[in-house]
């Protein structure tokens, strides 16, 4: 009798043990058959969960979201400096997809509306540099030159910015003068819609209705705006 109670004990406590510490044992050795939440996170089935855990990551920065909110767009810091690392894209369903390397002091990144092209901005100064990257194929198109930040046309085919010249501001300042510039995709073309001057300089405000970009007019003196349009 003794006996079997012995062996009601003894089975009793090996189903305790399979039950509470086996699982665990399993996940440390990477043997758990259900994944946990952040492998759950790391495959990309929810953009939500996607963005908090690239938020609460010491490893990545920046996180941004596309407008169509199918993609991420990242870095993963790789040194000690500012925001300084490996740019990557990561969709919904899907691996991230390397797409820059070594990049220092990231600003931010500019989707473009139709989220098929993001802009990786960088630089320590009001004068910015940027790559222009192809979502889909994950290639660099074009490096930009400009200062503070271009702005998209709706249509995604264009670009305007603000661009320095060689042209001392009066009174001086911590910058050149500004012209107005603007960039077609299709040709890669850059033309000068308005030159700065050493008394103002320009920058681009938004687009309306598609083809007319507002910009503004800024005397360095007074610090005065004029806002000025223009149809393309």
């Amino acid at each position: 009798m003794f006996d079997k109670k012995l062996g009601k004990v003894q089975l009793i406590a090996c189903l305790l043990f399979i039950i509470f510490l086996v699982p665990g044992c399993l996940s440390e050795i990477g043997l758990a058959t259900e994944p946990d939440s952040e492998d759950r996170v790391k495959s990309g089935e929810d953009i939500d969960s996607m963005i908090n855990y690239l938020k609460n990551s010491e490893d990545y920065f920046t996180p941004t979201l596309c407008p169509n909110e199918d993609f991420i767009v990242y870095g993963l810091k790789t040194s000690d400096g500012f925001h300084s690392g490996d740019i990557y894209i990561w969709s919904v369903g899907g691996e991230p997809l390397r797409i820059g390397r070594n990049y220092e002091n990231v600003g931010d990144f500019i989707w473009a509306p139709n989220s098929e092209f993001v802009i990786v901005d960088f630089g320590t100064h009001i004068n910015r540099a940027g790559s222009l990257y192809n979502r889909s194929t994950q290639e660099k198109v074009l490096e930009l030159g400009y200062a503070f930040e271009p702005i998209w046309s709706q249509d995604s085919c264009r670009l305007a910015y603000a661009k320095p010249n060689d042209i001392p501001s009066e009174p001086p300042t911590d910058i050149n003068s500004t012209d107005l510039v603007f960039l077609d995709l299709d040709t890669e073309e850059e033309n000068t819609l308005a030159s700065g001057e050493k008394e103002f300089y320009y920058m681009p405000h938004k687009w309306k209705d598609g083809d007319v970009l507002i910009y503004k007019k800024i005397d360095f003196a007074t610090g005065e705006k004029e806002i000025l349009s223009l149809k393309l």
